[in-house]
């Protein structure tokens, strides 16, 4: 419509007709629940709301014209939907389920994509369905159509004074309990109609989501690479490790304790491969000691201060995330022979993402909180 001007242009364009055009631009419309075109005698142009959803629908026809552009040209919405959920459900009976579709339904639309492809998007059994080999870069750039689309009409809402949009938000296990909260609340003051929701996970999985449009973004320590063509990332403060002992722990009667004791404490650790314990390996390993013999892995907070309270251990954190355990005096600060190594902490992003007003109002919270706040160190120090 854009492109041609008008009804029968675009009817011409399309090889449609134009009642066929002008239903399908009413059933937009209706779904916005604005006007999207000025009508004109003869010409049409783009509403204010208009504008941005076509924003996002040149973005989503790029996407999937990479892919096919026969599958950009015919492709719909049910369909897309199809594909994604049965991604991310892992079975035909489980998709069907979540979107109220019959079995053999959802399987016709998956047919349909597939037969456009001239490929499988899914290996299929009697108890699953996984994306076959090559198809999950395919399946993403689906999910993040539907994404696009659906943060074009929250746009729209927006436009016309409605705050009733989605926020969601991957978290890192041991990160950020004061930045995140501090920040959602910023954006629910601003926003009071908004949903939020977060998912605390490993960092793959939060990745896969922030690629397929499942999150907006993850919060926490930031991966050495992350920065792709497809993601960005921002740094909000750096941060270090640090250890702390339970209440009343031998050690902290010593002004600097030994390494040979440290090595022969019990210790909670994060799991391997989390950068802060790989940052604490190498520390240890720096000093010439081995790893902790006895050590409990866990990426759990809520586990790591229900073993600290249970006996006397030393556990690995991240800074900035016990200061209030530590005022309220349930662990303690060992002071150690070990140099910190700093890290960032921060946002990773979809790159050339258009944000919503929620995503651009919680990046703003993040910011203003991290800049603002003593509670997220600046500078070097002993551990």
């Amino acid at each position: 419509m854009d492109e041609a001007g008008g009804f029968s242009a675009a009817a011409l364009l399309l090889g449609r007709t134009q009642p066929a055009i002008s239903r399908a631009i009413a059933q937009l419309e209706a779904i916005a629940g604005v006007k999207l075109f000025s009508r004109m005698k003869g010409h049409c142009t783009p509403t204010p709301a208009g504008e941005i959803l076509l924003a996002r629908a040149v973005r989503v026809f790029a996407r999937l014209s990479s892919i096919s552009r026969r599958l950009a040209q015919t492709v719909s919405n049910r369909e897309l939907l199809a594909a994604v959920t049965i991604a991310r459900s892992g079975t035909l009976s489980a998709a069907a389920r979540q979107l109220g579709l019959s079995q053999p339904a959802i399987s016709q639309h998956l047919a349909h994509l597939e037969s456009r492809l001239e490929r499988p998007l899914f290996i299929r059994t009697s108890a699953s369905a996984r994306p076959a080999p090559g198809a999950l870069p395919v399946i993403d750039a689906m999910g993040l159509a539907l994404a696009e689309i659906d943060q074009g009409l929250e746009e729209i809402r927006f436009l016309t004074g409605g705050s009733d949009g989605r926020l969601r938000i991957g978290a890192l296990p041991l990160a950020l309990p004061l930045l995140l909260p501090r920040a959602i609340d910023s954006v629910l003051d601003r926003y009071p109609d908004a949903r939020v929701a977060v998912d605390v996970g490993g960092y793959e999985g939060l990745e896969a989501g922030l690629r397929s449009g499942e999150i907006d973004a993850i919060i926490g320590s930031l991966r050495p690479g992350a920065t792709t063509p497809d993601l960005t990332t921002r740094t909000l403060f750096e941060d270090g490790l640090t250890i702390v002992a339970s209440p009343g722990h031998p050690l902290l009667s010593h002004p600097m304790p030994r390494l040979a004791d440290l090595a022969a404490a019990d210790w909670v650790l994060p799991l391997p491969h989390v950068p802060l314990r790989e940052e604490f390996d190498s520390l240890l390993a720096g000093a010439g000691l081995p790893p902790p013999a006895r050590c409990i892995e866990t990426n759990s907070m809520t586990v790591v201060r229900a073993l600290l309270a249970a006996r006397a251990r030393l556990a690995v954190v991240s800074r900035h995330q016990v200061s209030g355990d530590i005022d309220r005096g349930a662990m303690a600060k060992l002071r150690a022979p070990l140099s910190v190594r700093r890290r960032p902490v921060g946002i990773t992003l979809r790159g050339q993402a258009q944000h919503t007003p929620l995503l651009s109002a919680f990046i703003d919270a993040l910011e203003t909180t991290a800049n603002t706040s003593s509670s997220f160190p600046q500078t070097g120090e002993m551990l």
